[in-house]
């Protein structure tokens, strides 16, 4: 559930209000023992220089407390331009944990 406010930011704030299409990819990978995880938008206001939800929204403020509780210093939340286009993507990393097959049928 920690991808989800960040993934609707992108739709709502990015993709939503343009009348062209628009791009929004999920990528996760394993970073030596952290986890880095990435929601990047293809499209943003051109009027805007830093996303809206940079601190006045709810979106990435909740996200931030939810990875500070969890993890304290261990989970970062970054926002910034991506690749040299008009792109923004949010990345969040955090400690990798393993999860074995036992623990996986306890979840199920």
């Amino acid at each position: 559930m920690i991808l989800q406010p960040l993934v609707e930011n992108a739709v709502v704030h990015g993709v939503l209000p343009h009348a062209s299409s628009g791009t929004i990819a999920i990528t996760a990978e394993k970073q030596d023992k952290r986890l880095r995880m990435v929601v990047w938008n293809s499209i943003r206001s051109s009027a805007v220089s830093v996303p809206k939800s940079a601190g006045t929204g709810i979106g990435l403020p909740n996200t931030r407390q939810r990875l500070q509780e969890l993890y304290g210093a261990d989970g970062v939340l970054t926002v910034q331009a991506g690749d040299g286009t008009d792109a923004w993507q949010v990345a969040i990393e955090l400690p990798f944990t393993a999860v074995t097959d036992q623990e996986v049928s306890l979840v199920a």
